[in-house]
């Protein structure tokens, strides 16, 4: 499991203003700073020191990396917001958390770069940055958050790594954004989100090659039928494919696929349980099945929350689409539904028989052929 370094009590006051304020909000009302040092304001909190405000009048920015021998950790939220004039930023080794809004309507920004032990960027961190073009996240960034970049209209160049969690608002209204194509959008190796309208009784094959499968992606979504997760997936975000109402089944072919230990993480529906008076505590449950090896994380997540768990091995008959525990001519009927009528099926990957992780033509022709040599077999016999 991927090592996070802790979030200081810097980041973790920032927290506390979670919520994109307008372009024209001041930007530090209600916070007394520690002083200044040149042309910041900053505060002391803890060990480290928070860069709050600028107030200077320089296109190109060098944010120091200590004051008063204070690491500089932080760019506290809203800090630079709205300086127009800005053009490049540099950012010291030492920062760990970009704070909400904190460079906001800096429409001239062009340049700034993200610091290789940064832990996240918050929401709105970059929203309305019309100028930027590019930008690179390292690995260790946990999360870039809600409209992170949103409607940054020139950024057409984005660089992440498979296990930073982008939340699916975060490239809203950027240039990369727009010109994806509808349907399911990859950010790098990372299936990120679904744009566009989703046709009913979808079934989701991710490409090989894919390296995670983004948070949030098919929240909701009514018309995720299954998923199917190829080798090469090694992570699988927070809530991916949370309350799915028709979701049947989802299958991790990679045994050490990492995924949140989270009952809402694969889900239907949710339910409540009373806690006594008026307190519920609410839960979520899946209906549908998970597939994957023995002994895998899939096995152990389906089995911490009671869900429905097949494994690959002989249990399960290659063909058997209907999932009656045979391989006979009515499964041939079902997929042959399936795959003209577009119905649902007990367990389709069984009715993959040429392995390419879909159901077509090609798989009738092979049950056929299938069920004539058993039954051939049979009468000689």
């Amino acid at each position: 499991m991927k090592t996070r370094k802790l979030i200081t009590t810097a980041a973790a006051l920032m927290s506390a203003a979670m919520a994109c304020v307008p372009f024209g909000a001041s930007a530090y009302t209600d916070k007394e700073d520690d002083g200044t040092y040149k042309d910041f304001r900053y505060r002391i909190v803890g060990e480290y020191a928070a860069i709050t405000d600028y107030t200077g009048e320089s296109e190109i920015v060098n944010i120091p990396s200590s004051i008063d021998g204070h690491s500089v950790n932080s760019i506290w939220y809203h800090a630079f917001s709205d300086k127009d004039y800005i053009k490049s930023v540099i950012l010291p080794s030492s920062i760990e958390n970009i704070g909400v809004s904190a460079f906001s309507g800096c429409t001239s920004l062009t340049d700034i770069n993200i610091p290789l032990w940064i832990n996240e960027i918050s929401s709105c961190a970059f929203s309305g940055c019309t100028s930027l073009e590019s930008i690179s996240i390292p690995r260790s960034c946990a999360h870039v958050r809600d409209h992170a970049f949103r409607n940054c209209t020139s950024l057409s160049d984005i660089t992440v790594d498979p296990y930073t969690d982008v939340d699916i608002s975060a490239l809203e209204g950027t240039a990369w954004y727009e010109a994806q194509p509808d349907g399911l959008v990859y950010l790098n190796t990372t299936a990120y989100c679904w744009k566009g309208d989703m046709p009913e009784n979808t079934d989701i094959v991710f490409k090989d090659g894919t390296e995670a499968v983004g948070s949030y992606i098919f929240w909701k979504n009514p018309n995720v039928r299954s998923c199917y997760l190829p080798e090469s997936v090694t992570r699988i975000g927070w809530m991916s494919f949370c309350l799915c109402p028709n979701l049947k089944s989802v299958t991790i072919v990679n045994s050490r696929c990492q995924m949140e230990y989270f009952r809402h993480t694969i889900s239907n529906y949710e339910y409540s349980v009373p806690l006594g008076g008026n307190y519920h505590l609410v839960n979520s449950a899946y209906t549908g099945i998970i597939v994957g090896a023995e002994k895998s994380y899939a096995q152990q997540y389906a089995k911490q929350f009671k869900y429905t768990f097949r494994t690959f091995d002989d249990k399960n008959i290659l063909g058997d689409v209907n999932d009656d525990g045979e391989f006979n001519v009515a499964d041939l009927v079902s997929l042959t539904n399936r795959v003209l009528k577009n119905e649902s099926v007990g367990y389709w990957q069984m009715g993959d028989l040429n392995g390419d992780g879909k159901l077509n033509a090609f798989d009738m022709v092979d049950m056929r052929e299938a069920i004539s040599s058993s039954s051939s077999t049979e009468v000689t016999e």
